[in-house]
């Protein structure tokens, strides 16, 4: 099954709880502007380095792969990091979702634990000189291989949930152990 259709079929569930995030989404429609933007101004830039270099065919061929690899690069940024961000965190009864991060079913999770992020621990917040602290979700997987393919932990083995953002409240926090103990999942 792939990553997309495990997300459709976790959230085609019935929602338990929603966790939002301390980053603020950013619109489909203002996502798109960037992008328009950013193609409008690649194309003038090749236009007009095919008109200045128009003889020259080794710089013309250089000038062409740096641009499109900065373009390529920063609307992988925008697309990947920036449109992504914001998402919550939701629990319906087949599973736990971050839309397009990460998500399981409840057969594949083993183990959760809490994060306290506070103190020297904070994580960076969502403005530029700003940190953020709480409580976050750790969540083990059962198999070998969900767990070397986990998308809830970073390549560093970092709590994706705490680069997102994602902070439960005690009352939150108390829903979803209830949850968890509904579907047998122990605590680590």
């Amino acid at each position: 099954m792939t990553h997309s259709a495990k997300v459709k079929e976790v959230l085609s569930g019935t929602e338990l709880l929603r966790v939002e995030s301390l980053h603020k989404q950013l619109p489909k429609s203002e996502l798109r502007r960037k992008i328009v933007s950013l193609t409008v101004v690649y194309l003038l830039g090749l236009a007009y380095s095919v008109w200045y270099f128009w003889g020259y065919f080794i710089p013309l061929l250089c000038l062409f792969v740096i641009a499109s690899l900065v373009y390529g690069l920063i609307l992988a940024v925008l697309v990947g990091y920036i449109a992504n961000r914001g998402n919550p965190l939701i629990f319906t009864d087949r599973g736990i979702c971050a839309p397009y991060t990460a998500a399981n079913f409840w057969r594949e999770v083993g183990s959760y634990e809490w994060e306290e992020y506070k103190g020297i621990n904070k994580v960076p917040g969502p403005t530029l000189f700003s940190v953020a602290e709480g409580t976050c979700l750790r969540i083990q997987l059962k198999d070998l291989v969900s767990v070397m393919l986990s998308r809830w932990t970073t390549s560093r083995g970092g709590n994706i949930m705490a680069i997102n953002l994602i902070f439960f409240t005690p009352e939150q926090i108390v829903k979803a152990e209830s949850i968890f103990t509904e579907y047998g999942i122990s605590k680590r």
